[in-house]
């Protein structure tokens, strides 16, 4: 359940009006080649929020997402909300995703998703110190929340729900005077159906006069590369039960 601040980034810079910020969480996986040869086609890069045990299993994929201008983005290693975990099983799955990131493209990633929008105030304390933004979102079509065991018929809801959803959102905005708001997308990539989507998704937003830009690029948010990753930390990642509880987990990164 999302539960935002305004310190949280949830949707574009107000100046830009009928723009969409395109996100996908949960890759890298053996779909994100065709969703990356898509969204290449259409000339468009987004924020990927990825998670470190997947990055392990794809690190090539992930390389080919920052070489071609797409953001990369920390998630978790284990998508497990996070506001029920302690502090130091929270600070595991932040940093052992970090590490995983910088072991396969060489920076450390600065912004930050929550899995189910699952935030809190302790979960941003953290963050903060962590040299973390959240970034949460503003619109999806909940391309996440179906089996996908009937698929032409979960993708058509799928559809359905996004042009409801944009129907209701635009007679919401025009009452409080924005007829052209703008939203951070929230898509997914770690199965073939949502991957499938994205085309349509995309035919959709257009035939609504939606600009696509990546979330945390010019054009939505305007943060540059400085602001997005940073060098990868000196010190050492994790130290104490929590690290060693790690390794024994997921294996040396």
């Amino acid at each position: 359940m999302q539960c935002m601040r305004p310190t949280d980034v949830s949707t574009c810079l107000p100046k830009y009006k009928l723009t969409l910020g395109a996100t996908f969480d949960d890759g890298p996986s053996e779909w994100t080649d065709e969703l990356l040869d898509f969204l290449k086609s259409q000339n468009v890069t987004a924020t990927l929020f990825v998670l470190g045990s997947h990055v392990i299993k794809y690190p090539l994929l992930l390389q080919r997402a920052y070489n071609e201008g797409h953001t990369i983005a920390a998630h978790t290693w284990s998508h497990y909300p996070m506001a029920n975990l302690t502090n130091e099983q929270f600070i595991s799955e932040i940093m052992w995703t970090e590490l995983a990131i910088e072991k396969a493209i060489g920076i450390r990633p600065r912004f930050w998703r929550p899995p189910f929008g699952d935030i809190d105030d302790r979960i941003r304390a953290i963050l903060k110190q962590l040299d973390y933004t959240p970034v949460i979102w503003s619109l999806s079509p909940q391309d996440a929340t179906h089996p996908y065991i009937d698929v032409a018929a979960d993708k058509k809801t799928v559809l359905d729900y996004l042009v409801n959803e944009l129907g209701f959102l635009k007679g919401m905005y025009t009452k409080l005077g924005n007829p052209d708001p703008n939203y951070i997308i929230l898509e997914h990539d770690r199965v073939q159906a949502t991957v499938e989507l994205a085309p349509q998704v995309y035919s959709i937003l257009a035939a609504w006069n939606y600009t696509i830009k990546d979330a945390l690029g010019a054009g939505c948010t305007d943060y540059s590369t400085s602001d997005t990753y940073a060098a990868p930390r000196a010190t050492k990642v994790l130290q104490g039960s929590a690290g060693s509880r790690r390794r024994r987990d997921y294996g040396e990164l």
